[in-house]
C-alpha cells in the first residue's frame, strides 16, 4: 500500500516538473535510415525565369516503408539553370555503409552554353511525426538545455555555399546559426540564439535573411525544424551544385502538463489506491 502511494506521487511529481527536461524530437542519420537508396518525391514543380521549384509540404519526401525506416521528412526545393529551368540531376536518400544521406545535385554544365547554376532548399521535419510522444504533446518550445544538431557537406567550391538551421513556429519560419561547406553546426541553447523571420512562399525562394534580431526564448508553439541551404557554381565553373546531409538532431523542452491533466493524474491515482485498498481487505 505504500509503495503503491509511493509511487503514485512520484509520478504526480515527475510530471509537474517536466519542463526541467528535454526529449528528442527529430534524429536522422546513421546506417538505418534506408535499406536501399530512395527517390525524392518532390511534388508538383513551377518555373519562374530559369527557377523550377518543387514544393512537397503536404505529402513527404520519403514516408516510411519497408526501405526507408526512418522519420519523413518534407520540403521546398529549388533548381535554377540559368534562364532555362531544369530537373534535379539527383534528389535522392542515398544508402551507404559508411551512414546513409540526403543527396541533392543541380545542373551539370554545358559546355557549349554554360550558364550561372545553383540549387537551393528547405528540408524539415513536422511535429506530427517527432519522436517520444512529442508528436501528441501541447505546444513545443526549446530548452536551455537542448540543442539542435546538422551535419552537412556542400561539395565544389566555386561559387556560394551556405545554410542555416529552420523553425516553424506559430506558422512563421525562422533561421538561425549560418553554415558553410562541409560542417557539423550544433546550435545549443536555442532559446538564446537570434533568428530572423523568412517565407519561402514565394518562387523563386528569397534570399537569405540579414536581421538576426528574434530570441529563440519566444518560440512558444514549435511546428516543424529543419534546415535551409544555398549552393551555387558560376558558368564559368564546370561544377555540379551539390548539397548532402547526413544527420539531423533536434531536442525540446518537455510540455508542463495541463491543469487538467495534472487532476486526471491525481484523481486516477487516487482511484489506484482505493482498489488497492479494497483488495487487501478482501
Amino acid at each position: 500500500m505504500k509503495k503503491l502511494l509511493h509511487s503514485t506521487l512520484a509520478t504526480f511529481l515527475l510530471a509537474a516538473s517536466a519542463s526541467a527536461s528535454t526529449l528528442l524530437g527529430v534524429s536522422w542519420g546513421g546506417t538505418g535510415v534506408a535499406t536501399s537508396s530512395q527517390t525524392l518525391s518532390l511534388g508538383t514543380a513551377s518555373d519562374t525565369g530559369g527557377y523550377r521549384v518543387w514544393r512537397a509540404t503536404g505529402s513527404p519526401m520519403v514516408a516510411p516503408s519497408s526501405s526507408y525506416l526512418a522519420q519523413p521528412f518534407y520540403g521546398i526545393l529549388q533548381n535554377q539553370n540559368g534562364s532555362s529551368p531544369q530537373n534535379f540531376g539527383t534528389a535522392s536518400v542515398i544508402h551507404h555503409n559508411m551512414g546513409d544521406y540526403i543527396d541533392l545535385r543541380g545542373s551539370l554544365r554545358d559546355a557549349e552554353n554554360p550558364v550561372d547554376r545553383s540549387i537551393a532548399g528547405l528540408i524539415y521535419f513536422k511535429k506530427e511525426d517527432f519522436l517520444n510522444g512529442l508528436s501528441t504533446a501541447g505546444p513545443l518550445s526549446f530548452a536551455s538545455d537542448g540543442q539542435l544538431s546538422l551535419t552537412v557537406r556542400q561539395l565544389n567550391s566555386g561559387g556560394t555555399r551556405v545554410g542555416y538551421l529552420a523553425v516553424l513556429n506559430d506558422g512563421v519560419w525562422y533561421l538561425s546559426t549560418r553554415f558553410n561547406g562541409v560542417t557539423t553546426v550544433t546550435l545549443s541553447n536555442p532559446t538564446t540564439a537570434n533568428w530572423a523571420e523568412w517565407d519561402p512562399s514565394s518562387s523563386p525562394l528569397p534570399e537569405s535573411p540579414t536581421l538576426f534580431n528574434i530570441s529563440g526564448s519566444t518560440f512558444t508553439n514549435i511546428e516543424a525544424v529543419g534546415f535551409y541551404f544555398f549552393n551555387s557554381q558560376p558558368s564559368s565553373s564546370a561544377n555540379q551544385p551539390i548539397f548532402q546531409a547526413s544527420a539531423f538532431e533536434a531536442s525540446f523542452a518537455v510540455p508542463v502538463p495541463e491543469p487538467s491533466q495534472l487532476l486526471l493524474l491525481a484523481l486516477g491515482g487516487g482511484v489506484a489506491l482505493v482498489l488497492a485498498r479494497k483488495r487487501s481487505l478482501a
